[in-house]
């Protein structure tokens, strides 16, 4: 309970530390993604990083349906003009379980009914980086 309090108002005070880093549009796109990774996984930190969207979010356990969650949720605001690459970072316990990048043409071509989700996730899965072994 402690922790969701401490998360969110993390999350709040680092959301107003952004304000400057993305145009009113792209924050309320990032916001869009971000409460929707939220929903279904919880999301601990998310900031840019350069001009990347990255998002740190809790592991499901299972890394296809963490990445079909992130992606899905990063291309919805994709379909809407959110033009930044992504990076996601699974954690668990505040240790790195992995990470992988969406590239912003990806998103757009699944967006655009040109990748079915299934090629989409591949694509995602295929930059998977810092694998823990469990």
């Amino acid at each position: 309970m402690y922790r969701r309090h401490y998360l969110a108002t993390g999350g709040t005070l680092l959301s107003a530390g952004l304000a400057g880093c993305f145009n009113t549009s792209d924050e309320e796109h990032a916001r869009s993604a971000i409460d929707e990774i939220d929903e279904e996984l919880g999301v601990d930190l998310w900031n840019r990083e350069g001009g990347t969207f990255v998002v740190d979010f809790y592991t499901s356990g299972d890394r296809r349906t963490d990445i079909r969650v992130v992606g899905t949720a990063y291309a919805d605001p994709v379909a809407d003009g959110f033009d930044h690459d992504a990076s996601g970072r699974a954690v668990d316990d505040g240790d790195l379980v992995y990470s992988f990048d969406i590239d912003l043409e990806w998103a757009r071509a699944f967006t655009d009914d040109e990748l079915s989700e299934d090629e989409y996730l591949d694509r995602i899965e295929a930059t998977v980086e810092n694998e823990r072994a469990n």
